[in-house]
């Protein structure tokens, strides 16, 4: 093989999951910083109605989507997953080994473990295997039913731990951090600039609202009990990020009736300058949303009832001091008056902070690190 060709990567995703494609695409920005050196392409190895479906049950049905997750979470239920998914899902990814031919195999969705290795047998293509593990406190036994993969890249040390104990080798397992995109480890906005780029005042405080998957009503009931609040409609001003959720972004802004300091987004790809033009985070702490307020610096108050997958993302929260932890919206409405009424406790955390963003700094470091290990 000519060295001097990129290196071929295929990256195999869920876009049924966001968190999924987040970190795919990080992934894909680390590569791209030495542009001619790699060549990557990506498989959705998703079902076709898997990405609206998941959403719909996300946002709607929490309580059946929690009960789906804990049903599968033993290994032989994640057994049985994978036999049910691997007919359906195989063949897509043997025909891509097959016409892509690639050096190295990424897997950043579960349902992409057991169905690229099937996928070899049909294919004899031998191709080193990474999985990139999205889940940084609570892990699905479908993430670790295979256990013959070249190597795992983990969020946290509890992510290796949990690992280790289902028994996959500890010199296979790296602790990288959870990918997220470049623009949080090195931002390229200030806070002035970013507030300047948004219409947004320089000097009042600015609270975000949004995160993964929070439920439409929610969402809706926070900010209208929200804006009735004096300190809120003199004090600070809010960002409301609502994602692919249309018809919530059509019911606040009909809410707020132009009011100047409330912005509504909705799909956006600016997600990080709008972070970096916050103050505090208010939303349902996804692994993504989470970590990149982190390490931008922010406090974070988690909301609504965790889910089972995301239990861990709560107490991390708790326990290390980043933030409040609210389970219901008069509890994160008077979180959230009492930060606007002393403001000077927002710094109080910052040092459980910066010790969590310095932890993570080189995480696309070491990323890097790991694939191009198993590119030699």
């Amino acid at each position: 093989m000519n060295s001097s060709l990129p290196k071929k990567i295929l990256i195999l995703l869920s876009s049924a999951g966001g968190g999924h494609v987040a970190i795919s695409q990080a992934i894909n920005q680390y590569l791209s910083l030495t542009p001619k050196k790699y060549q990557v392409e990506f498989l959705d190895v998703s079902p076709a109605l898997a990405s609206p479906l998941y959403r719909v049950v996300g946002e709607y049905f929490q309580e059946f989507h929690q009960k789906n997750w804990q049903s599968g979470n033993s290994p032989k239920a994640a057994k049985l997953l994978h036999q049910l998914n691997s007919p359906l899902v195989a063949p897509k990814i043997a025909k891509k080994l097959k016409s892509f031919s690639p050096d190295l195999v990424i897997s950043t969705s579960p349902f992409s473990i057991e169905e690229f290795a099937l996928a070899t047998k049909t294919t004899n293509h031998p191709t080193p295997h990474i999985i990139v593990i999205a889940d940084p406190f609570t892990i699905h036994h479908t993430w670790t039913t295979y256990k013959q993969a070249d190597h795992y890249l983990v969020p946290t040390l509890k992510t290796k731990q949990i690992l280790i104990n289902r028994s996959i080798p500890a010199t296979n397992i790296s602790l990288s951090g959870l990918p997220l995109r470049l623009s949080v480890y090195k931002p390229q906005f200030t806070q002035s600039k970013a507030r300047n780029l948004f219409s947004l005042s320089p000097k009042k405080l600015t609270i975000f609202i949004g995160g993964s998957g929070e439920g439409h009503g929610q969402i809706y009931k926070l900010v209208q009990k929200l804006i009735t609040h004096p300190q809120v409609q003199s004090d600070c001003q809010l960002i409301i990020v609502t994602g692919k959720n249309k018809l919530l972004k059509t019911r606040l802004d009909k809410l707020i009736a132009k009011n100047p300091t409330i912005k509504t987004f909705g799909y956006t790809n600016q997600i990080d300058q709008l972070l970096i033009a916050s103050d505090i985070i208010v939303g349902k702490p996804g692994p993504n949303i989470l970590f990149e307020s982190l390490m931008l610096g922010k406090l974070f108050i988690a909301t609504s009832k965790p889910l089972s997958q995301e239990y861990g993302n709560y107490q991390y929260i708790s326990q290390k001091k980043l933030g409040f932890v609210t389970h219901k919206t008069a509890q994160t409405i008077e979180v959230i008056l009492n930060l606007i009424n002393h403001q000077d406790k927002i710094k109080l955390f910052s040092p459980a902070i910066q010790s969590h963003r310095q932890k993570y700094l080189k995480t696309p470091q070491k990323t890097l690190s790991i694939i191009n290990r198993f590119l030699k």
